[in-house]
């Protein structure tokens, strides 16, 4: 029954959030983007720390997960939601300026934003622009 193999040495191989085999219903790389959508969709944009209102622990979060992952926009988008929700302008409009600079000059950051924007819906790059090249909507890349 099913559709994982039952060769063990397949087993060895996998880990938490990786797969290594396709099922009819959805394949290895897709299921892998699922989880780490899930990922970012519930410990980031739903963030229960950040949900609940307590934005100054949800800051402290966030900043930790940066320090291990300086280019994680997605973790930069949230810190700048907190400091508005806060009201320190000052602090959410240096973050913002922070991810346009990263998305600008690091690759991680790039693809990221790339492929996640659409979990930013109110970001936009350089502050009011589309983060697009032109009016046929290709993604900006780093220089």
């Amino acid at each position: 029954m099913g559709c994982i193999p039952a060769d063990t040495a397949l087993w060895s191989k996998s880990f938490f959030q990786t797969r290594v085999f396709d099922t009819p219903e959805i394949t290895a790389a897709e299921l892998e983007e699922l989880a780490y959508r899930a990922n970012l969709e519930c410990n980031f944009i739903h963030n229960p720390t950040k949900v609940q209102g307590k934005y100054d622990t949800a800051i402290e979060i966030f900043k930790d997960i940066l320090r291990a992952y300086p280019f994680h926009i997605i973790a930069y988008y949230c810190l700048r939601e907190c400091y508005t929700l806060l009201g320190n302008e000052a602090e959410a409009t240096a973050t913002g300026m922070r991810m346009d600079e990263l998305i600008r000059t690091d690759k991680r950051a790039h693809e990221m934003f790339v492929k996640y924007h659409d979990l930013m819906p109110d970001y936009r790059t350089g502050f009011g622009q589309t983060g697009r090249d032109d009016a046929a909507g290709r993604e900006r890349s780093p220089s």
